[in-house]
Order: C-alpha cells, then sequence, then structure tokens
C-alpha cells in the first residue's frame, strides 16, 4: 500500500515538472531572462535558481549629483555591488555618454581617484559605474551623476625646463631633448624647439621628449622649450635657452695617461695597450694609433716632430722607451738598460733628458736616448712625475717623496714636503714657483724652490693625478672620479668645475700660447677641451 502510494506521488512531481518545461518553452509566463538575482524563466515564480547571476543593485554617492567647484582630481565613490567582480567608471561630457573622457576599469574597491591632466576647469561631467561579472553587467541605480569642476584665477605661468643627452655629442651620436613642465592647474601643451624651429607639440602631459641627430662636427646647437598651462587663460612659459658644440668622434677607448701641448696646435697624448693621440688644430680632432703592446704612461716632445714615450707593465715588469723623429708617424725603440716599469719622462731639448720608475729609479739621457744612464735617486720608493728647467729638475713619488737636483741630476737631493701621502704630479712655473699633486686631494705649493712646501685647501678629498699651470697664479687639477679643480690665485682658493663625467682624469695641459685653451685626458678614452678659461668643457 504504501509502495502504491510512493509511486503515485513520484508520478505526479514528474507530471509538475513537465508541465513547468511546456509552460516555460511556450512563453507563457513572460519570465525568459535572468532577473538581477540570476532566477531564470518561471522558475522564478517558485524561487527556484536563485543566486550566481548579475552583480547586485547599487549606488553612486560622491561627489553628489549636481556639485559643483569640483577639484580636477576628484575622487569618485559608490556603495559596494555584491557579486561585482571589477567595476567599470566612465566620465563624459554628455549624459548619453556617446563619447568618455575618462574609461576606467577597476578592481572591487569602489572608490577612484581622476588623475591630473584630464579634466578642464569650469566643465560639466558626467559619470556613472558599472558593476561587472561573469553573468554580465549592472549600471548604479541613480546613474548618471554630474559635476562641474572648479574655475580658477590662474595668471601664473607655468614652471618649465629643457635638457639635451648626452651632454657633449659627438657627430656620431644622436642628441635627446627631455622637457619638464608642471602647474597647479595642469599641463596644457609642450613644445620644444631646436635651431629655432618647432620639432614637437605634446598635450596634456608633463614630460616631453624629441631626439634629432646625428649633427655635423664642430655644428653649434640652440634649444628651448614653451609650456602652457591648463588654466582658462593658457599661461605660457618659455625656458632659458641652451646649446651645445658637437664633438668629432671619441678617438680612442683606452684609458689616456698623459697629454702635452707641443705648440699652439699639436697635441700629444699616450695611454694603456700602446695608445698614441695626436692633434693638429689644437685638439678639436684627434688620430689615434698604437705604437708598442704594452701600456704607455707619459710623453715628452720638443718639437713638433721630436719626441720621446715612456711606459711599462706595473704587474709583470718590464718597460719601453720609444723615440720618434718625425711626429710620431714611425718610433724607434731604445733600451732603458734597466726592467723597472717608467713612469715618467721629460727633454730639456733633443738630446737631454731623464725618465724615472718603480723603486727609485732615475735614468739619464744626453744623446737623445742612445743610451741611458741610471743616477742614484737616494730612495727605493716609487716615482711617479720628472719635470725640469734648464738644468733644475724635480721628482715626485709615493710616501711623500720630493727629489730636487740643480745639476742636471748628478745629484739629487730630498726635500721635506711635510706628508707620507703618495704624489702623482707637480708642475713648475719657475724654478722657484711650483706645485705638487696627490692622495686624498693633496696639493703642496713652494715659493723658494722647496725649501719649504705649504698644503693648500683642495676643496676635495679624491686623489689627484695631473697638475697644469699657464702662469704662477691660474691653474687646472684633475683627478679621480672626475674631479676638476682651477685656482686664479696662485692656490688660495681652489673650486671645483663640474666635468661632466664620473671618469677618473689622469693629466691636464694648459696650451703654451693661450691660457684659455686646456686640455684633459683620463680613463675610457676621455677627452675634455676648454678655450674659455675652464668655464666649459667640451668632450671630444
Amino acid at each position: 500500500m504504501e509502495k502504491e502510494a510512493f509511486r503515485g506521488l513520484t508520478f505526479i512531481l514528474l507530471i509538475l515538472i513537465m508541465i513547468l518545461f511546456l509552460f516555460n518553452s511556450l512563453n507563457l509566463t513572460g519570465y525568459t531572462s535572468r532577473d538581477q538575482s540570476g532566477c531564470y524563466g518561471i522558475f522564478c515564480l517558485f524561487g527556484f535558481g536563485k543566486g550566481g547571476g548579475l552583480s547586485g543593485q547599487f549606488n553612486l554617492i560622491s561627489p553628489v549629483n549636481g556639485a559643483t567647484q569640483v577639484s580636477l582630481t576628484p575622487t569618485l565613490t559608490w556603495s559596494s555591488s555584491k557579486g561585482a567582480s571589477s567595476y567599470r567608471v566612465e566620465i563624459s561630457t554628455t549624459n548619453v555618454f556617446t563619447s568618455l573622457t575618462i574609461q576606467a576599469i577597476l578592481p572591487k574597491t569602489a572608490s577612484y581617484n581622476v588623475p591630473g591632466n584630464i579634466l578642464s576647469q569650469g566643465v560639466t561631467y558626467y559619470w556613472r559605474v558599472i558593476a561587472v561579472n561573469s553573468k554580465g553587467q549592472t549600471i548604479a541605480s541613480n546613474a548618471p551623476f554630474s559635476f562641474t569642476t572648479l574655475q580658477l584665477t590662474d595668471n601664473t605661468p607655468p614652471s618649465v625646463s629643457v635638457s639635451h643627452s648626452p651632454l657633449n655629442p659627438s657627430s656620431t651620436q644622436t642628441v635627446t631633448y627631455s622637457a619638464t613642465a608642471s602647474d597647479a592647474s595642469g599641463i596644457y601643451e609642450i613644445k620644444i624647439f631646436v635651431d629655432n624651429s618647432l620639432k614637437k607639440t605634446c598635450s596634456f602631459v608633463t614630460t616631453c621628449s624629441y631626439t634629432e641627430g646625428p649633427y655635423l662636427t664642430s655644428s653649434i646647437h640652440t634649444y628651448y622649450t614653451q609650456a602652457t598651462d591648463n588654466s582658462p587663460n593658457k599661461n605660457t612659459a618659455t625656458s632659458s635657452t641652451g646649446s651645445f658644440s658637437v664633438n668629432s668622434p671619441q678617438a680612442t677607448t683606452q684609458n689616456l695617461n698623459s697629454i702635452q701641448f707641443i705648440d699652439v696646435n699639436t697635441v700629444v697624448a699616450v695611454g694603456t695597450s700602446g695608445t698614441f693621440l695626436k692633434s693638429t688644430d689644437a685638439g678639436l680632432t684627434w688620430t689615434s694609433k698604437s705604437i708598442a703592446g704594452t701600456d704607455l704612461t707619459d710623453v715628452s716632445f720638443t718639437d713638433a716632430n721630436t719626441g720621446v714615450v715612456v711606459g711599462g707593465n706595473a704587474l709583470i715588469g718590464g718597460n719601453i722607451i720609444l723615440r720618434t723623429a718625425d711626429g710620431g708617424n714611425t718610433w724607434t725603440t731604445q733600451n732603458s738598460g734597466i726592467t723597472n716599469p717608467l713612469t715618467g719622462v721629460f727633454f730639456t731639448d733633443a738630446n737631454t733628458g731623464t725618465s724615472v720608475g718603480t723603486q727609485g729609479k732615475i735614468i739619464n739621457t744626453k744623446n737623445s736616448g742612445l743610451t741611458w744612464t741610471q743616477q742614484n735617486s737616494n730612495t727605493s720608493n716609487n716615482l711617479e712625475a720628472v719635470q725640469f728647467i734648464n738644468n733644475i729638475g724635480n721628482v715626485v713619488g709615493w710616501s711623500g717623496v720630493i727629489l730636487r737636483t740643480t745639476d742636471s741630476g748628478l745629484n739629487w737631493v730630498r726635500q721635506n714636503s711635510r706628508t707620507s701621502f703618495a704624489l702623482y704630479n707637480s708642475h713648475f712655473t719657475s724654478t722657484s714657483i711650483g706645485n705638487v699633486v696627490g692622495y686624498n686631494g693633496l696639493i703642496l705649493r713652494t715659493i723658494d724652490s722647496g725649501s719649504t712646501w705649504s698644503q693648500q685647501f683642495s676643496n676635495t678629498t679624491r686623489t689627484l693625478f695631473g697638475v697644469s699651470f699657464a702662469d704662477s697664479n691660474f691653474g687646472y687639477a684633475v683627478g679621480s672620479s672626475g674631479t676638476l679643480l682651477r685656482t686664479n690665485n696662485a692656490g688660495l682658493k681652489w673650486e671645483k668645475i663640474s666635468s661632466g663625467t664620473g671618469e677618473s682624469l689622469n693629466d691636464v695641459s694648459v696650451s703654451n700660447s693661450n691660457s684659455n685653451l686646456a686640455i684633459v685626458v683620463g680613463s675610457g678614452g676621455i677627452i675634455l677641451r676648454t678655450i674659455d678659461g675652464g668655464n666649459t668643457w667640451a668632450r671630444h
């Protein structure tokens, strides 16, 4: 009896289900699409199929509908929509949203910060938010809202600046001009001008860049930028004008250790891997070649044709002396008579020269280098540099060594430098006045032929490797990490000058005939040149 009743009940349920499907397929109820809760068709009448559907209803909150004097970067907020996986924010100048000023897709966070430089002052905008999930989308119930942005009274022009890179371009490099502008109302546009010609316009951004080139060697170019703010007045500002000259391509990437002005036009330099550079136009252009299989440390020419270079390998020992009589076209190897690396050389005339090296070695020639003779230095410290004025010579080296001779090197006397720091270079403008540079920014000066040495304030702790004076008052010192110093009062004050590089600067030479002209050499083949007494430096 119970089994028969169960079968009857089951049969009735099956009949009811078949009727429900029939009603639904014939659209007899009008429930043919999902509602907000995901219910479908006639099942909605009986509460079937609820859940897992569209996002729930929600409302816009702020700015309130019709708000005025709203910031140009407002924060839009709304209530959360149940079941939403993301929100789409739309802002338009029309309430039908045919064109959008902003469209942003956001995660579940119920707020949106409008970025700067998009909204304009005194404009009415309409906004709405749409909740989205895998089932579809739901628009905020009270959308759209409107707001009107504030109207500023702004007569202040924007801040604007522009620069170029690289700072010292060569004729093989392109140049990039980079402009930056800022203003409380935002930036309407930035214009970049090169050589008084408009090259690029960028709208509604705070940065703008433009690249062109390469340019011809020695050509000079100017540039500036204009920026207009986003206020109703459209205030405009113009930057200062920048300029640069184009250098010849870099002659070498080898480290350059020494440089010498021979005359008004002829300049030579030497470096690692036997590098020899020569310029015949006062350093504007250079030719480069390797003349040895080892590093060259110093060079000394007595005229445009006759010169000697020295070097060696500090790690494995050995040295080299090369001599030219034709301006560096050909070179002859000479026998030093020692095996120590040589670090400095100086010739007073075509026949007479002195070279110094490691472990206190000093050698001298009186026959153009056909033979070299050792001299007694009375020290075993490494010696770094040598200079002569007639028969009076000075040598500097490690552990504060300063040696002086008044008889062409027959006798060398150590002077009291009052330092134990390594000394790397010296320059005497007369037999009595000279400067020495070394470790930790050390600069020493004598005005009494070295009887006494006084320490000067160098304004740096960087090691100094090179020094050169045009006269007793005006000179330069160079050193590690791009250090470049200048004095015009005999070293009473040394000022730092921007070299535009972080490379080690190893030597400097001032032109004998033009004190405004000087050249610096250093690591990576860097060559810096000034023609205005060190106020500006161009890379070559």
